[in-house]
């Protein structure tokens, strides 16, 4: 993907850069094969979204956009964590089910951030 230098007069295009942590997280969870509840299915991510350095992504069973689940990614999380907590302990498949791989204190930060945007939305 380009982007656009707006700095300069010419308007040169650049080379965004295009490896960036949610292309990787992508690549390595859309098209899986997971279970979720008592489907299994391939896995088709529908949106990654930043929040600091956490990253929230969405992800649905393809055949059956119904089933999903959002998973919430700390900066120190691995991919192989990741795959294994889906392969070894699935999703139930509930509505709105979040999975989070964050730590204690990133979590407490975290749910303090969502409480705080949630009364500020209901003003």
């Amino acid at each position: 993907m380009d982007a656009l230098d707006t700095q300069s007069a010419s308007a040169a295009r650049v080379a965004a850069p295009s490896d960036t942590a949610a292309d990787a997280w992508f690549r390595a969870l859309d098209g899986r094969i997971v279970q979720i509840g008592a489907v299994t299915c391939m896995t088709q991510v529908l949106g990654i979204h930043g929040e600091g350095s956490d990253l929230w992504i969405q992800m649905a069973c393809a055949q059956n956009p119904q089933l999903s689940v959002v998973l919430h990614i700390g900066p120190s999380t691995r991919i192989e964590e990741v795959v294994e907590r889906l392969m070894n302990d699935p999703p139930e498949g509930r509505p709105l089910e979040v999975i989070s791989f964050t730590s204690a204190a990133d979590q407490a930060l975290s749910d303090a951030t969502t409480l705080a945007r949630a009364g500020r939305l209901s003003h």
